[in-house]
C-alpha cells in the first residue's frame, strides 16, 4: 500500500481547463486505496456511508483498475491461455494489412496443444484455428504462443460485417497507452476482461457528464474518465467496467471481480447480483 500512496502523491486533477491543477485529495486517495485493497482480496463485503456516491465509487473504480493492470505485467510470462479459452470459442486474428488498416478476421478454435516438433519451445502451446472463406471452404492455422498478443484477441469488441473480416473497434489510446506497456495493452486488448462491475441505475450518465469537466494528470500524463472507464457499449475494442442498471440487465455479472454498489435503492433493489468482493456505498 505504500508504493501505491506514493504514486497518487503525484496524481493531479482539476475541474477546468482554465484552473490550476491539484494534488488529489485526502478522501480521493482514501477511495483509490478501498479500490487496490478490495481488488486484492479473495473475497469481502464492505458498507460506506458517505453524503455523495458518485464520485467515492470513480475512485474505487480507478483505485480497481490501476491495480489490477499493474498486477498483470508480473503474471504475463506465466500466463496460461487455456484459463480463458477453450475449444469451440470463438476469436479474432489479425491477418494482414490493407490500405494501412490491420484486417481482422472471426475464426474457431479447433485445438490448443503442444507441438513435440517446434523449432522453438516458447512456440508452444499452440492455439489452431479454423478459419471460413468464400464459397463455404475453409482452412486451419496454428498460430505460436509467441505472437498470441500481436495477432489473437480472445474477446474483443467489434461491427460484424457480412463474410468473416471484422470491422475492430477503436485501439486504446491515451492514458493506458502511456502509462502502461505494449504487452499489457496487447494483452487487455486481446482478451478484454470486465475488471469491475458498478451497480447503479444513474452512474455511467453521472460519470459521463463529470467526463465533460473533470480531468487527471498523473507523471506526465492528460487524461480523463473516458480513458480509464470503457463501458459495456464502449466504442473502443475493450469494456473494462461493467455497469448494471436493472436487476434484467442484459449485461451479465461478472463473479470474480469487485462488485460496487451505488446508492441505497440499489443495494436494495439489487442485491441479489452481489458476488464474493462488494462495496456498498450509499
Amino acid at each position: 500500500m505504500k508504493d501505491s500512496i506514493l504514486q497518487w502523491e503525484n496524481l493531479k486533477y482539476r475541474i477546468c481547463k482554465t484552473s490550476n491543477w491539484e494534488k488529489v485529495r485526502e478522501w480521493m486517495k482514501f477511495f483509490l486505496l478501498i479500490g487496490e485493497y478490495i481488488d486484492k482480496k479473495d473475497k469481502i463485503n464492505m458498507y460506506i456511508s458517505c453524503l455523495d456516491e458518485f464520485y467515492p465509487a470513480l475512485f474505487i473504480a480507478k483505485g480497481v483498475i490501476d491495480s489490477n493492470l499493474s498486477s498483470i505485467e508480473c503474471k504475463l510470462r506465466d500466463y496460461d491461455i487455456n484459463n480463458d479459452l477453450k475449444i469451440g470459442d470463438n476469436v479474432t486474428y489479425l491477418v494482414g494489412k490493407e490500405d494501412g488498416k490491420d484486417i481482422w478476421k472471426k475464426a474457431v478454435v479447433i485445438n490448443i496443444y503442444n507441438d513435440e516438433n517446434a523449432v522453438k519451445k516458447e512456440w508452444n502451446p499452440y492455439v489452431e484455428l479454423k478459419f471460413e472463406k468464400k464459397k463455404k471452404n475453409e482452412f486451419n492455422h496454428k498460430i505460436p504462443r509467441t505472437i498470441w498478443s500481436k495477432k489473437l484477441r480472445i474477446s474483443s469488441n467489434y461491427k460484424s460485417t457480412a463474410g468473416s473480416v471484422v470491422k475492430m473497434n477503436k485501439e486504446i489510446d491515451g492514458y493506458f497507452k502511456d502509462k502502461y506497456s505494449k504487452q499489457v495493452l496487447n494483452h487487455i486488448q486481446g482478451t478484454n476482461k470486465k475488471q469491475i462491475n458498478i451497480i447503479g441505475l444513474k452512474v455511467q450518465k453521472e460519470w459521463e457528464s463529470y467526463n465533460e469537466f473533470l480531468e487527471f494528470l498523473e507523471d506526465n500524463i492528460k487524461y480523463k474518465i473516458s480513458d480509464f472507464i470503457f463501458a459495456n457499449d464502449s466504442q473502443y475494442s475493450i469494456s473494462n467496467v461493467n455497469f448494471i442498471k436493472t436487476i434484467n440487465s442484459k449485461s451479465a455479472m461478472e463473479n470474480n471481480i469487485p462488485t460496487v454498489v451505488v446508492g441505497d435503492n440499489s443495494a436494495l433493489t439489487l442485491s441479489k447480483l452481489k458476488t464474493g468482493k462488494n462495496i456498498i456505498l450509499a
